[in-house]
């Protein structure tokens, strides 16, 4: 749907061009862009083209696969245990969208056992295309929940694991639930702390500085709703209470990403957002973390994008925001309240979202064939097929890629410990001096960490395409101010 709506922004935009403007419309794969004499060479797979500027203006890029080719997770790391083989037989299915193609029922016949590598917001379009996408039909009940009637050709089973087993928590669904009228107040007091933290500070410390402000607004907000209900304890999934304090609030967010978790942990978060985001239990711990990061998000990108932030704190800084992603951003309540149909029909078992689950192929001499293994600390399972519902991290560059080219050349470059691509707030591509590279721009995901937040597709938050737009008409308009002058310059002399 975004998509969608995008192609049809950008078409309108092109119906409402000047008569003057030219306008070539290519669609061909751009396999590098080279430095000339004139600015850039652009190479596609159909031929190559000269240009005075390029943008680049990129999204998701292609999934990295495993290094070793007879695994689908060598057990070197973590992270590795959890990627995808460049085997790719047949039952590996390296990616999700779209799943009218990868998901249909000639790849995933129904009754197949499937292993599925991610917990967060692709694992639900999967499941829920896997389900509902084949005839399967979803109830809500007088008490709010859902339920699943199956059509016969889902999957037998789905097994979902992932590295941290943690989920995305459903976003509330202000239509019911009362909020308290102090909250615009507390919301406005936090943006104008963080603000004033970066026009006092030319290089913020995430951990003394930023993450008191984000605490103390969110204990501030939990304690203005719970006077609001009548509830003046906070307390999580778990029956814990005390005082509300921006301490309670560490402690949670600890115990959240700390603690050893269990299924029955998994379905009790999710269960408990998704009665919460639904005004049917009382706002925690997690909607004031989740509301907090959501009304200070566009001061936390002031604070943090083009190196506001101390080197020394973007690590801390990103292992915060990865947290509270799940937390602030994850599916509606109604998404939530499907996939906790699913599991509680059986289609969705838990189990292998704990206990450091790893999934590989291996060679079963007797049958003379490949299985496709899905284990963790407590048990060991064979399924008929995998699927990556994983998107790319920002800063991976598949081999051979526009990006991994230009970065090998250093055409771009990264922004220093970040990872991300380099760029100014005009845009502007930066070298490792940090000086513009001219003609060449970026705006999009690879400058993940650079700046912050661009999967928010929010040109208030991330001007740098207008930026970019204002630069290119003025840098037009002097080169033709320049050409009349020349012209004027020459007439004058052929009268003299």
């Amino acid at each position: 749907v975004v998509g969608l709506y995008l192609r049809d922004c950008y078409q309108q935009v092109w119906n409402a061009k000047p008569e003057n403007v030219e306008y070539e419309y290519k669609q061909a794969t751009v396999k590098d862009i080279l430095r000339n004499e004139r600015g850039w060479r652009v190479l596609t797979v159909k031929d190559a083209v000269d240009f005075d500027e390029v943008l680049l203006c990129l999204g998701h890029g292609e999934e990295a696969m495993a290094d070793d080719a007879g695994e689908w997770n060598p057990a070197r790391s973590l992270e590795s245990r959890i990627r995808i083989s460049q085997t790719d037989p047949e039952q590996v299915i390296s990616s999700t969208y779209p799943v009218d193609k990868q998901l249909s029922e000639d790849r995933i016949p129904a009754g197949t056992s499937i292993a599925i590598r991610g917990f967060g917001l692709t694992f639900i379009d999967a499941c829920l295309s896997l389900t509902e996408g084949r005839g399967g039909q979803f109830q809500q009940t007088e008490t709010g929940d859902w339920e699943y009637q199956a059509s016969g050709r889902e999957p037998g089973m789905i097994y979902p694991y992932s590295r941290t087993g943690r989920p995305m928590l459903a976003k509330p669904d202000y239509r019911k639930i009362e909020l308290s009228d102090e909250l615009e107040t507390i919301w406005d007091a936090g943006s104008r702390e963080l603000r004033a933290l970066r026009s006092e500070n030319s290089s913020l410390d995430f951990n003394d500085e930023i993450k008191p402000v984000l605490l103390e607004t969110a204990a501030k907000a939990l304690r203005a709703q719970q006077a609001n209900s009548g509830s003046n304890e906070a307390s999580d999934s778990r029956g814990r209470g005390g005082e509300v304090s921006s301490e309670s609030m560490f402690h949670w967010l600890a115990g959240w990403s700390g603690d050893t978790i269990y299924p029955v942990d998994i379905w009790n978060r999710l269960q408990d957002s998704c009665q919460s985001a639904t005004g049917r239990r009382h706002l925690d711990e997690a909607w004031a973390l989740g509301e907090t990061w959501r009304q200070l998000y566009p001061g936390l990108v002031e604070c943090v994008s083009y190196g506001r932030i101390s080197p020394s704190s973007w690590e801390l800084f990103q292992l915060f925001a990865i947290e509270m992603e799940r937390i602030a951003f994850g599916p509606p309540a109604e998404s939530v309240g499907k996939l906790l149909a699913l599991i509680k029909s059986g289609l969705i078992e838990l189990r292998f979202l704990t206990g450091s689950p790893a999934a590989f192929t291996q060679h079963d001499p007797l049958q003379h064939k490949s299985e496709l293994v899905l284990r963790n600390d407590q048990s060991q399972i064979v399924v008929d097929c995998m699927l990556n519902a994983v998107l790319p991290a920002s800063h991976h560059t598949g081999e051979d890629s526009l990006l991994f080219n230009l970065l090998q050349r250093q055409s771009l470059t990264r922004f220093r410990n970040t990872g991300g691509v380099a760029v100014n707030e005009e845009a502007e591509a930066l070298d490792r001096s940090e000086q513009p590279i001219e003609g060449l721009s970026v705006i999009g995901r690879p400058t993940e960490g650079c700046t912050l937040g661009n999967d928010t597709l929010s040109r208030r938050l991330h001007p740098e395409s207008d930026h970019w737009a204002t630069r290119i008409i003025d840098r037009f308009k002097h080169s033709s101010r320049a050409r009349m002058q020349s012209s004027e310059t020459a007439s004058a002399g052929l009268t003299d």
